[in-house]
């Protein structure tokens, strides 16, 4: 140490340099795998006393790094490499006034991505920019940094910023969408559902549309206080869907808060799209748990009606006379061995009885080798039964071809449906 005890500079500046004894960290990097490249790989130390104040180097071409001038005190070490993952992940040390720290080596291969992961507000304002993250996972569990595509869906709801999780939702979309990732070399992806909603005031107006035709055109003055409202898509429950004389179809239109009404002379149109010439718009009655039909006008190829409150709405026509349809089995072929084979099929019915329902499987031969299902009363929609290659004898069925053989019969009529499948041992 030098002491002074006293200086005469004749009335002048004086200036005095003081280096500062820095640390510094030595270390190397090593690549597993000929596919990991040094040159894209730097090491980082992140003071957790500083702010966060960084270093970063770049290691050489030997893999050799060197980081210089860091204050003393606790740092956490750590590598970026886009695709990568490190052994160890990072590594927490203390560095002292002037010290020169050794042998903080690290690992780098390249990772396997399984999946993406998303996070962020799922309840998107119509009209607002938002931001929401994804992380890529390896394999193991580990976090990848890496590059990532962003995508919307549908269209309709609003545009990603490129290459980022920002998100502007267009201002007259209303209702679901989702928002995916996907990593770009193993082609991982992830997505978040989530939804777009209405901030309704007196002020508000505007039509307002989902991804499947819908609209709700809101005048200004429908609402005397400030509400936030919502929409969902139901995939109704046949019971939900059936009844004697018509036939819900899909989906339902959930508008949220149920019961919100609004003012008499400032009403919404709400405009449903239909396929069927004959159909009429419902709304769900929560207290009779039964639909009430809507006095619509049809508008082309839809249904436009002014509605009080908010329900859930839907259209329905008149039900089909007794018939099977849309049989599909899968898979096909099929081994026992992986799984039985599902028989898929919509059953239709004007009547209040349940059809009966019997399913039989023949060989090419017509010989039966299989009742799956004998004179069961069953309810329209779609229902399924699973076949697991066993004749009824309990013995493994044979390779080869098969038909399916579906009937239903009713106090008017007996219909049949046939299709096809393959056993494959």
């Amino acid at each position: 140490d030098v002491v002074i005890d006293s200086i005469d500079v004749n009335g002048e500046d004086l200036e005095i340099a003081m280096p500062r004894n820095f640390a510094r960290l030595l270390g190397t990097i090593y690549p597993n795998g000929g596919d990991v490249s040094i040159q894209e790989i730097e090491v980082v130390a992140t003071s957790t006393m500083y702010a966060g104040e960084t270093k970063v180097a770049t290691p050489s071409e030997s893999g050799s790094y060197e980081i210089t001038e860091l204050r003393p005190g606790s740092y956490v070490l750590s590598t970026s490499s886009l695709g990568c993952i490190a052994s160890p992940a990072q590594i927490a040390l203390d560095l002292g006034e002037g010290e020169t720290a050794t042998g903080h080596d690290f690992h780098i291969e390249r990772a396997n991505i399984d999946r993406v992961e998303l996070s962020g507000d799922t309840q998107v304002a119509a009209g607002t920019t938002v931001s929401f993250s994804a992380r890529a996972v390896a394999d193991g569990g580990e976090l990848v940094d890496t590059d990532l595509e962003w995508w919307v869906s549908p269209e309709e709801a609003g545009v990603m910023a490129r290459g980022t999780g920002q998100f502007s939702a267009y201002p007259d979309y209303f209702g679901e969408f989702s928002v995916g990732a996907r990593e770009t070399e193993s082609g991982a992806m992830g997505s978040l559902a989530a939804t777009i909603y209405i901030r309704l005031d007196p002020s508000t107006h505007g039509v307002f549309t989902d991804s499947l035709g819908m609209s709700i055109e809101i005048p200004e003055g429908s609402v005397a206080e400030a509400k936030n409202i919502y929409l969902s898509h139901e995939a109704l429950p046949n019971a939900k869907r059936y009844a004697r004389e018509y036939e819900v179809q899909l989906p339902g239109y959930r508008f949220k808060p149920h019961g919100l009404s609004f003012e008499e002379d400032h009403l919404p149109l709400l405009t449903l799209p239909s396929s069927n010439g004959d159909a009429r718009m419902v709304c769900w009655n929560k207290t009779l748990l039964m639909w009430d039909f809507v006095d619509a006008d049809h508008v082309g190829a839809d249904l436009e009606a002014p509605v009080e409150s908010l329900a859930e709405y839907a259209t329905a026509s008149r039900s089909a006379a007794l018939g099977v349809s849309g049989v599909s089995i899968e898979p096909s072929p099929f081994s026992p061995e992986n799984g039985p084979a599902t028989i898929s099929y919509v059953l239709s019915s004007n009547e209040v009885r349940m059809p009966f329902v019997t399913i039989r499987v023949f060989n090419m031969a017509s010989q039966l080798v299989r009742q799956l299902v004998t004179n069961e009363p069953q309810g329209k929609g779609r229902a399924c039964v699973e076949w697991d290659g066993l004749t009824d004898a309990g013995e493994k069925a044979r390779n080869g071809r098969y038909a399916v053989e579906i009937s239903a019969k009713d106090s008017t009529d007996t219909v049949r449906a046939l299709a096809t499948l393959v056993l494959v041992k």
